[in-house]
């Protein structure tokens, strides 16, 4: 390869500009800051490139946002599925628990089905017998009720009314009057039984006179206790259709009615006498709760909040003296019950006290008489009760008291 020439030996290196360039000075590059020796259009291509440039930088960065959109709705679509995928699986296992359950039910339908078959079976065999089973049952009933119903009439017919009573005792005085005035030998008083003061005969009246009381008040309780034993008994064949308030209110409306219709004329007879009524009152309450016939009946009673009958009775009575002395009742009450009278004034004159009568005026026995039961029973209630400002606080304040007294703990 050829030398370059020197400058000595040519003149001008424009001579030699193109053919040479190779071996001349290099052309130094334009600095950035240097703009003088760009030219416009290097300028212009510059600007656009610039601008390409940073649209392309926005353009990236928004294609980014929408790529982390995008997977974000992803992994939200992914969450969805996820959920609907579990719900899906549930609710197969519900249909799958469903089905099983109406295949079982269906089974036991079935298996009722053919229970019922059998039974409808020996019910066909056992119909006839049933029926003339329960033809007897009405038969049999039909004629205890027409056996009952004759007794009651026997029982009406020889239980003397008061005015036959009183007849009778008058006929009885008459006859004693005439025996007393005719002389009797000794053979009549051998056969009579009469000795100098005639005291066997009167012994002989007065068993005559108790039994006839006897025979009365068996008939009485006979006649009170079957009426509401057959009340109960209807009551009893229901009580598998009644809720226990509707129990209740069915017999305290029947049964516990009659207990208490006038029952203050019961006042004063023994206890064997009032425990048929009590028997009846037992039987009810252990009806209200549904319970065997040997159940203990206290805390029946207690939760009921009923009084024993005895206290009914009493309390009946009590209830009546408080009229009686406070009124409104009618004059001849108010005229068996008296106010005990205090010459001064003593402690004694503030305690509402009522004045017994004596038995030796009307004998020992009138000692179940109104005037003579009213007083004593009423003397042993407290002063807080005696002194009651109304019918209404003297019946709760009384009720408490007697419930107290019959049915504490």
């Amino acid at each position: 390869m050829p030398s370059p020439p020197s400058p000595t030996d040519v003149g001008c290196w424009s001579a030699f500009r193109h053919p040479f360039r190779r071996w001349g000075r290099k052309q130094e590059k334009p600095r950035d800051g240097d703009r003088d020796n760009e030219t416009p259009r290097k300028r212009k291509e510059k600007r656009k490139n610039v601008e390409i440039r940073t649209e392309l930088k926005e353009a990236v960065a928004e294609i980014e946002l929408d790529i982390l959109d995008f997977e974000e709705k992803e992994r939200e679509i992914k969450k969805d599925l996820e959920t609907l995928r579990v719900e899906f699986e549930k609710n197969q296992a519900e249909k799958e628990e469903l089905r099983q359950a109406e295949e079982q039910l269906t089974r036991e339908m079935e298996a009722v089905i053919d229970e019922d078959r059998m039974h409808a079976r020996k019910y066909e065999i056992l119909g006839k017998k049933t029926a003339t089973h329960k033809r007897i049952q009405v038969r049999v009933v039909v004629v205890e009720r027409k056996k009952n119903e004759e007794q009651a009439q026997e029982a009406d017919r020889k239980t003397p009314t008061v005015s036959e009573m009183e007849e009778m005792e008058e006929e009885e005085l008459e006859t004693k009057q005439e025996k007393e005035e005719e002389p009797l030998t000794e053979t009549q008083k051998d056969e009579e039984g009469v000795g100098e003061f005639g005291i066997p005969a009167d012994l002989r009246d007065l068993i005559e006179k108790r039994g006839r009381l006897k025979r009365l008040m068996k008939t009485m309780e006979q006649f009170e206790t079957e009426a509401e034993r057959f009340l109960l008994y209807n009551i009893r064949r229901i009580r598998p259709f009644l809720s226990q308030e509707a129990t209740q209110l069915l017999v305290q409306s029947l049964v516990i009615s009659r207990l208490d219709y006038c029952n203050s004329l019961l006042a004063g007879l023994p206890l064997r006498a009032i425990r048929p009524l009590q028997l009846v009152q037992n039987a009810a309450a252990r009806l209200i709760f549904n319970l065997p016939k040997f159940t203990h009946v206290t805390p029946l009673l207690r939760s009921l909040h009923w009084l024993p009958v005895v206290a009914r009775i009493r309390f009946k009575t009590l209830m009546l003296a408080y009229k009686a002395k406070n009124g409104p009742v009618p004059p001849y009450l108010m005229a068996m019950v008296k106010s005990r009278a205090v010459p001064r004034a003593l402690r004694a004159s503030s305690t509402a006290r009522l004045e017994p009568p004596s038995l030796r005026t009307h004998g020992r026995q009138a000692s179940r008489l109104f005037s003579v039961l009213a007083p004593r029973w009423w003397n042993e209630v407290p002063l807080g009760i005696r002194t009651a400002e109304s019918l209404v606080v003297f019946k709760r304040r009384l009720k408490t008291h007697l419930f107290v007294m019959h049915l504490s703990e």
